[in-house]
């Protein structure tokens, strides 16, 4: 398994503190201390040795800042020099026999969102690669996306785990191999799907990560031969998927959820009550359904108990095959894209 997760973004910077082209790159690690040792090592073995290359911190708002510089000097000795880049902030520049490598002494970090993953089902290789490059170049408009795959695409979609040897972190995704599809009876893969690939995808923030989906998702729904656009979410993970679908829900008549929802709100209240706003007073929330609110109510609309009539009839309607699924869905599904992609 890899320590950390890292890609260059689509889009290029328009400008760089050197003025020459370049690139943004992401990594992303599990915490703070593997993110700084993989940073270095890194940084000493691939870009310093590189001819030309210099490496400058671009990240947007950072919450704290990893030290990469004291580490360099230590490895580096006299060779390294404390200068400033053009926006005055500190680096190194470390002096070698083709010129000099410069490097900012501090890179920032914060809280990002990993795991995106879309699965692309063909009727064959070509189908399933002309399709998954197309969903690629589609989400890599989006800033701060990365696809960490080499050239951005996997075709050994894995899971958690390993149904024959349990010392293994991760495995073929069995249910989602057409070249097992028979030989597994829960299999997810149809007939006419004969090569499956992944993208597998992170980003800053939810929205960015949801609407370079839904760009990929646009791009190739109408293409020939593309049987089927899926995700693995749950996939090694039966139990926790379990344990949300027959947790008690708020809003469904339960009163152990309703309770505990009323209970949690009630404290937040109180405890932001003690704690003064801007001009000093306390702070004050309120607290209500979407739904309930007239403007909130015209995008929210029923909350679960008021859909539950709609929901019953749905499902008559689905158990006595009169429900337009298809119609319906293509309406929903341009909807969702139409919103998951607006500027």
């Amino acid at each position: 398994m890899c320590p950390v997760e890292a890609g260059i973004e689509g889009p290029r910077p328009e400008e760089t503190p050197d003025g020459r082209p370049g690139v943004f790159v992401s990594i992303y690690a599990g915490g703070k201390k593997t993110a700084l040792k993989e940073l270095l090592e890194r940084l000493i073995w691939v870009a310093l040795p590189a001819e030309g290359v210099a490496v400058f911190d671009y990240l947007p708002n950072p919450k704290e800042m990893l030290n990469v510089g004291d580490k360099i000097k230590g490895l580096l000795g006299d060779q390294a020099v404390v200068t400033t880049d053009s926006r005055g902030r500190e680096g190194l520049t470390v002096k070698g026999s083709e010129g000099s490598f410069f490097i900012n002494t501090e890179f920032g970090v914060l809280k990002g969102v990993a795991g995106g993953n879309l699965l692309v089902y063909g009727k064959d290789d070509k189908v399933a690669l002309d399709a998954a490059e197309k969903a690629l170049a589609a989400l890599l408009t989006v800033p701060a996306i990365v696809a960490t795959f080499p050239g951005g695409l996997c075709r050994s979609g894995s899971k958690v785990g390993s149904i024959k040897y349990p010392f293994l972190p991760a495995s073929t995704n069995h249910l989602f191999c057409p070249a097992l599809k028979n030989e597994f009876e829960d299999s997810n893969i149809d007939p006419e799907t004969n090569s499956v690939i992944e993208l597998v995808l992170n980003g800053l923030d939810d929205a960015s990560l949801l609407k370079s989906m839904g760009l990929a998702i646009k791009a190739i729904k109408d293409m020939p031969g593309l049987n089927k656009i899926t995700a693995v979410n749950f996939e090694g993970k039966e139990e926790l998927r379990q344990m949300l679908l027959t947790a008690p829900k708020y809003g469904n008549d339960d009163d152990y959820a309703d309770d505990t929802f009323n209970e949690v709100t009630s404290d937040t209240m109180r405890i932001m009550a003690q704690l003064p706003d801007w001009a000093g007073y306390p702070l004050y929330i309120l607290r209500g359904g979407g739904s309930g609110h007239y403007w909130g109510g015209i995008t929210v609309g029923a909350l679960p108990d008021g859909r539950k009539e709609k929901v019953l009839g749905v499902r008559q309607q689905l158990t006595e095959g009169k429900y337009e699924f298809n119609e319906y869905l293509d309406v929903a599904l341009d909807k969702v894209l139409e919103d998951l992609t607006a500027k």
